[in-house]
């Protein structure tokens, strides 16, 4: 009978070192507006691994009645504000890229494709994205 303790695991795939971590965070202020046919941009970077470092990212979101994280580089939040006075929804799109061989990037963009000033009308959202990199085995 094996004894767990000699036990060798042994595989054919090569594994991934972790080589950096770090976290980014944009945050968009309450009852932000959007004026027509206009984008609004936020975005925050950092230098995080070796040049072109493989990374995982896990983005999250505070500040709406239902918090999200997901472990995804892009990631959409919907709710609802006022366009001329009238109920409609926004969007908010984040995504998480490699902007250089070195920086890291988060960046959320609202888009108002109507002719008239969206106001979101929703309370401080705080984006963050928390990512490591990896040495490749090869």
């Amino acid at each position: 009978m094996t004894k767990p303790e000699s036990f060798i695991l042994t595989t054919d795939y090569a594994t991934l070192k972790n080589d950096d971590q770090g976290t980014l965070t944009v945050i968009v202020p309450a009852s932000l507006s959007v004026t027509a046919s206009n984008t609004t941009v936020f975005s925050s970077t950092a230098p995080i691994g070796s040049a072109g470092a493989p990374m995982r990212v896990s983005l999250s979101v505070t500040g709406l009645p239902v918090d999200n994280s997901l472990i995804a580089d892009t990631m959409e939040i919907v709710g609802e504000g006022t366009l001329s006075g009238s109920p409609q929804n926004w969007t908010i799109r984040a995504v998480c890229y490699r902007s250089s061989a070195t920086n890291v990037s988060l960046r959320a963009t609202i888009y108002n494709p109507d002719g008239a000033t969206l106001i979101l009308g929703n309370p401080q959202i705080t984006i963050s994205a928390k990512i490591n990199t990896f040495l490749p085995p090869f």
